[in-house]
């Protein structure tokens, strides 16, 4: 399975609020100002808990007066909770971070401003309309000139570019790709000026072909290639309104990504600006005129906004701020830029006045409560954004292993903070359980946390780079339980050899190595390894390395032209036979989803599970009769788990209960899992997310009144 499908199973909308049955809190000595924070914004953004999270705040004050920016925030949340209550404790919370903090400049200003709105009764006007949701596997991208259609990237069958009429709630496809590895995947759609026409690209769904092209396609006529390239990607990122242009972003193969100008007559490509080698690829956007573009640079955390003539290449930074800035767009008479900032503490709607590419004025705060949510466009219909939540967590479900029937229900691990924890592992001994965590504000930084089953106690070890992304990260003990090794999943443009980082758990130091698989297990002695090679290379199978000469050999090849690949390896407990899944899909066939075994003594390998209900994720029993995979529900969903005999016969379904109560937030499907070495408990990782599309009213006459 190549990454975009895995993605297309993973990460599909479901219902559900994010996260947390309860948000629990460290307590004693590993109480932290940050770690009370993050636990309060969560109260106040994603349960909508304002008096739980006025609590909290308050907390910070008193216990933690000496983190001034930390409690000049809080103080200022306070009263951003009072505001949402509509309470006069408002006035007073924010009158506090006047008196209090003067040394915070940002917070002081938007404090004097929400004092003036409530006293002047002012309210913003913002009007949040939503946007229909309709059936299928839509990812929003713009909205057309006259707001009534979304474009969106469509994964229901493939990649492919389709519009939601925003009145009818009817989707209306443009492309019809599938998943096969002879079809095309679509991306980066965007109107013409008058919405009769929508540039996207295009390239092959097969990694060994490198053509890309741009696209023009007529609304009800037929699609024409603009611009084709075997070196790199062309992006289209917008369309000039007084001018047959279009406004593209070129990454070539082996040289800096370029921002430039592509005529619709056909002409060459002409750049404008070269982005910095080590920089990001941005997604640049057109200022009405047409005189400037306007994107975010830098790192996630510490990023920066920048506009650039598209008539003379000059620069200009327009927002220059320790905090993260990022997702600009132009308001439609170009007056004013908005853009997402943490400057406050949390993710907020910030408007910016710009003259001739530059800041005409301080930067104003539109709307806060805007974590996890993208900035699409801005029409005079208003601005399209796009609140997409997610959360990992990891729950343990209690089996018997005398009968193998599930004892009870799923119980969320005892670890906080919750919403970014998956990939469990259980250590040779059962005693500990590792995984990955991220929940730590809005960074990216991945943590391994290895849970002691006895105490409950964790320690957690700072990864040695940020993680790429939750669906691809592996994690794995070395046999003797002494260490572990992580590999953090690659970007989608990435390519070359994996990088597999292990850790010492008593020194807690990292090293690394490359291997060019991804999923991996250790052989007995944790000398060697075997790990799968990605369906894309010339010889896709499994592949034994000896860690100490790096000599290897394959011990399995996978006869396919199929579009597949090698997964979940994974050793028996007494690490005499190997499991391991691929997947492949067709027309004719649609998925397949194959289980193998390999004995190691005498190497024979059996299939002991093919159709087409999807298994993933196999898992030995203690006896090493059965595996556990994690599979589909009545519904469709991966939200069960089930048995198959290691000898080979149909799945087995355990029917997992998963209800939860109402209320709990937590309704996803299942990433990952681990049967404890003892056979008592079942380690899941639950994926959940919630889709929420909307379109934002009455911004720019409040950015008039600043």
């Amino acid at each position: 399975m190549d990454k975009k499908r895995i993605i297309k199973n993973m990460a599909a909308p479901v219902c559900l609020a994010i996260l947390l049955l309860a948000i629990s809190l460290p307590v004693g000595s590993q109480e932290t100002a940050e770690g009370l924070y993050e636990a309060a914004l969560l109260k106040k953004e994603a349960t909508g808990d304002l008096q739980g999270a006025i609590q909290l705040f308050q907390r910070i004050l008193k216990q933690f007066p000496e983190k001034r920016d930390i409690a000049a925030k809080a103080q200022f949340q306070i009263g951003a909770c009072y505001e949402k209550l509509g309470t006069a404790e408002a006035v007073k919370a924010y009158e506090l971070v006047l008196k209090n903090y003067a040394d915070q400049p940002d917070l002081v200003a938007a404090a004097r401003e929400r004092i003036l709105a409530i006293r002047q009764g002012t309210p913003s006007g913002l009007l949040e309309a939503p946007i229909p949701e309709v059936e299928g596997e839509l990812s929003p991208y713009s909205l057309s000139p006259d707001g009534t259609k979304l474009l969106c990237l469509d994964e229901t069958t493939g990649t492919n570019i389709s519009y939601l009429d925003i009145t009818s709630g009817k989707v209306v496809p443009l492309t019809d790709f599938d998943w096969s590895r002879g079809s095309l995947q679509t991306g980066a759609p965007v109107w013409s000026p008058d919405g009769s026409e929508i540039a996207y690209e295009r390239y092959p769904n097969d990694p060994k072909v490198r053509r890309h092209e741009l696209i023009l396609h007529r609304i009800g006529g037929n699609p024409r290639v603009l611009f084709s390239t075997e070196d790199g990607q062309v992006t289209p990122c917008d369309w000039l309104k007084d001018g047959p242009t279009l406004v593209v972003v070129w990454k070539p193969q082996d040289k800096p990504a370029s921002l430039g100008l592509l005529p619709l007559s056909g002409g060459p490509f002409k750049s404008v600006f070269v982005f910095p080698k080590d920089m990001p690829v941005p997604h640049p956007t057109a200022s009405p005129d047409g005189r400037f573009a306007v994107f975010h640079e830098g790192s996630a955390n510490s990023r920066n906004i920048r506009t650039i003539s598209l008539t003379d290449s000059s620069s200009s930074l327009l927002v220059d701020h320790p905090a993260d800035d990022k997702d600009p767009t132009w308001s439609p008479d170009g007056k004013v830029v908005a853009f997402l900032s943490t400057r406050l503490g949390s993710w907020a709607l910030w408007g910016l006045p710009v003259r001739d590419g530059r800041a005409a004025g301080q930067p104003f705060m539109i709307k806060d409560g805007m974590s996890d949510t993208r900035l699409l466009n801005w029409r005079p219909a208003g601005l399209a954004c796009a609140k997409w939540m997610q959360s990992d967590d990891i729950f343990l479900q209690s089996i018997d292993p005398r009968t193998n029937r599930l004892v009870g229900k799923p119980e969320l691990l005892s670890f906080a903070p919750t919403g970014q924890n998956y990939a469990p592992r259980w250590s040779p001994d059962g005693k500990s359980l590792a995984f990955i965590s991220s929940a730590r504000g809005y960074s990216e930084e991945a943590r391994v946390a290895v849970w002691r089953r006895e105490d409950g106690k964790t320690q957690e070890y700072p990864a040695p780079v940020p993680r790429a992304s939750s669906f691809f990260d592996y994690l794995n003990w070395l046999p003797d339980g002494s260490g572990l090794t992580l590999a953090l999943g690659r970007a989608a443009s990435e390519e070359g050899p994996a990088t597999l980082y292990r850790l010492d758990l008593a020194s807690g130091k990292w090293t690394s190595f490359s291997l060019p698989g991804f999923f991996f297990d250790y052989a007995r002695d944790g000398r060697s390894l075997l790990y799968g090679v990605e369906s894309h290379t010339a010889d896709p199978g499994i592949v034994e390395r000896d860690l100490g000469t790096g000599e290897e050999k394959y011990i399995f090849r996978l006869e396919t032209s199929g579009n597949d690949a090698v997964q979940g390896l994974r050793f028996s407990k007494d690490f005499g036979r190997l499991v391991f899944w691929t997947w492949t899909f067709s027309k004719a066939n649609g998925d397949l989803h194959v289980i193998r075994t390999f004995d190691v003594g005498s190497g024979a390998i059996r299939t002991v599970y093919s159709g087409p209900e999807a298994a993933y994720s196999p898992s030995w029993s203690p006896d090493g009769r059965s595996l556990l995979v994690y599979c589909c529900d009545e519904s469709g969903w991966q939200k069960d788990v089930a048995l198959i005999p290691a000898e080979g016969g149909p799945l087995q379904r355990l029917h997992i209960d998963m209800n939860w109560p109402s209320g709990s937030g937590l309704y996803g499907r299942f990433t990952s899992l681990d049967w404890s070495p003892d056979g008592t408990q079942i380690a899941l990782s639950v994926w959940s997310s919630i889709a929420k599309d909307y379109i934002l009213k009455n911004i720019i006459p409040a950015a008039e009144k600043k």
